[in-house]
């Protein structure tokens, strides 16, 4: 479940990559220099209802994240930095 099956996309300058497992979004760190971490995450639309998780596994620590809004994700990178630190 959460091996990745398909590497999707890299990000800041390939530091990071985003894979999906089944049915799971997996971030990995993978500069060598850089302190290893891999994320587990999800989200899910439902017209107005909005919701996210995301579960470092490093450090044993993860949010879950509802909302009764049309714009709820905007704001899921904010909220993830402020209780998992800046990802």
């Amino acid at each position: 479940m959460f091996n990745s099956q398909v590497t999707v996309k890299s990000y800041d300058n390939e530091t990071k990559i985003l894979q999906w497992g089944l049915g799971f979004g997996i971030m990995k760190t993978i500069k060598p220099n850089l302190e290893k971490e891999t994320q587990i995450l999800h989200w899910g639309n439902n017209g107005s209802y909005k919701g996210y998780f995301v579960v470092s596994l490093s450090k044993k620590e993860g949010i879950v994240y509802f909302v009764n809004c049309k714009e709820g994700l905007k704001i899921v990178q904010e909220i993830s930095n402020l209780f998992l630190g800046s990802e």
